[in-house]
């Protein structure tokens, strides 16, 4: 199964998570915080290094400077088909290597060469 299949799969309600946003993020955490039988609540801490925008045109992507250290609560619950994610912020959020995969050839030079320098100082 495809990762995007994974994550589909995952979520109680698809809609709950789908956006057209996208953050560029060197660093994360998980933590489980709060849990019962049937539901679970996880502490997700990550570091963003940037937003994905796009040119008036819609066509052309790019990397605008957004640091933040963010702190969200994803809940999981037990249903029928086992646990599913319950509520998590919408939005892409890309280790540098997975933004350079997925989005490398809609963003210039200059963007790429900021992602491989993230790679190369350990942002995965």
């Amino acid at each position: 199964m495809s990762p995007k299949g994974w994550y589909f799969g995952a979520l109680v309600c698809l809609e709950t998570a789908t956006s057209d946003e996208a953050s560029i993020i060197t660093q994360y955490q998980v933590t489980p915080f709060v849990s019962d039988p049937d539901s679970t609540r996880v502490l997700i801490r990550y570091t963003r290094h940037s937003v994905v925008g796009r040119d008036s045109s819609g066509t052309r992507m790019h990397l605008e400077p957004a640091p933040a250290d963010i702190v969200d609560t994803v809940l999981v619950t037990r249903t029928r088909f086992g646990w599913r994610i319950a509520r998590i912020d919408g939005g892409a959020h890309l280790l540098p290597r997975s933004a350079l995969d997925s989005l490398g050839a809609r963003l210039d030079a200059g963007d790429r060469e900021t992602l491989t320098r993230l790679l190369a100082r350990g942002g995965a």
